[in-house]
């Protein structure tokens, strides 16, 4: 008798019968909170660390000053909400690890023309990076 996997059982000839076989492996474990419901918190604690970020910077870019207001329709005047170290290596999403940037200077950073390092609640080292 061979295994076969359920979508496959409709290419089995008409005389062959299928019989349910238990799974050999465990089943993952269940989350513990829902998808929904932490989408839901992470976007409740996004909106109030950018918002707390948004005044602790006066809607103005960091790097070099210009007004930078997140809510801006105008490209020139958008700010945008940068983790200074990337969530994707670790960075927690508060306000010591985000900053406001104009679209230039943040621009910058992610093509390592603009370096930015510290504490955005205390102390950041800003740098730019001169060919």
């Amino acid at each position: 008798m061979a295994l076969v996997a359920l979508h496959a059982t409709r290419r089995l000839p008409l005389d062959a019968r299928a019989i349910p076989v238990p799974l050999m492996f465990p089943k993952p474990a269940p989350r513990v909170v829902a998808r929904a419901a932490w989408d839901a918190i992470a976007a409740n604690q996004r909106r109030s660390v950018y918002a707390a970020v948004d005044r602790r910077d006066a809607y103005r870019c960091v790097a070099c000053r210009k007004p930078a207001d997140p809510r801006a329709m105008e490209m020139t005047r958008h700010g945008h909400h940068h983790h200074i170290t990337f969530r994707s290596q670790g960075g927690q999403h508060v306000t010591g690890n985000v900053c406001l940037l104009c679209p230039v200077c943040h621009a910058d950073i992610h093509a390592h023309r603009l370096t930015i390092a510290g504490n955005a609640d205390r102390k950041l080292t800003i740098e730019r990076v001169t060919a």
